[in-house]
């Protein structure tokens, strides 16, 4: 399978580079995690992958005005006054699609069925749990079945079981959903990179990937692979060098 090169990406702001000739690999059918400390310039990078900021220079691999893409913020961006279910037709209504109402409305109840959320379809926001609006936000951005999704440390505001149920459920709906060639997915915690990913590519301070992962394990991950040896061991044997470049105290091992 070819590599896709992101090359010596370059953005400052004001006086502050943010990025500094940052270059990267990847393949299709990927999860691709930037790990990193605050401040590192992932969000950053990310915005520019998506088209949302323009780089000073470089080239990336694909031009994002002419893919089908979704983002899933920090926050989940939910309007106050539609149900879960009409936020996530919002995007059809943004696009003109031409998919009829049925056709539409059929997409929306799958992948709220996908995130388990079928229940609260007609529910409102302020109705909604945090884990319950990122859900739908998660739903929204699915609903289009774009060609990349772009996933900006989407579950950090979480509580620790809902986060790793919303990891899992990423994961299993990025391996059975063939027209999603790429998630990007930006992230400050080293076990949800090594759990929802494919490549993990840790960025230092100096806005640059210091350090590439490509981890070999099973393409659908439960539960069980989480509590896994391999897993485990995994995470361990590499976070003494990632924290390192993280800037942080290892834990103790």
């Amino acid at each position: 399978m070819p590599d896709f090169l992101a090359q010596d990406l370059s953005k400052k702001f004001e006086r502050r580079q943010v990025l500094k000739n940052l270059s990267f690999r990847y393949q299709s059918r990927e999860i691709v995690c930037f790990l990193g400390a605050s401040g590192c310039g992932k969000s950053t990078l990310l915005r520019i992958l998506a088209g949302l900021e323009k780089l000073d220079s470089g080239k990336l691999p694909f031009d994002s005005q002419k893919q089908k893409l979704s983002m899933v913020f920090q926050e989940p961006t939910l309007l106050a006054w539609r149900t879960g279910l009409e936020n996530i037709l919002l995007p059809f209504e943004l696009e003109k699609s031409r998919l009829s109402s049925p056709e539409q409305q059929k997409k929306s109840q799958d992948v709220l069925d996908q995130v388990g959320l079928s229940a609260s379809a007609d529910n409102y926001p302020d109705q909604m749990s945090g884990g319950m609006k990122m859900r739908i936000s998660l739903a929204r951005a699915l609903v289009r079945e774009p060609d990349l999704m772009m996933m900006d440390e989407p579950f950090s505001a979480l509580d620790e079981l809902t986060r790793e149920d919303l990891q899992s459920i990423t994961r299993k709906i990025f391996v059975q959903t063939e027209a999603i060639q790429n998630i990007f997915f930006v992230t400050h915690s080293l076990t949800e990179a090594f759990f929802i990913s494919d490549r993990v590519l840790v960025m230092n301070v100096r806005g640059q990937i210091e350090l590439e992962l490509v981890l070999n394990f099973p393409e659908e991950r439960s539960l069980e692979f989480r509590n896994s040896d391999q897993y485990r061991q995994s995470v361990r044997d590499s976070s003494i060098q990632i924290r390192k470049i993280l800037g942080e105290k290892p834990p103790y091992l």
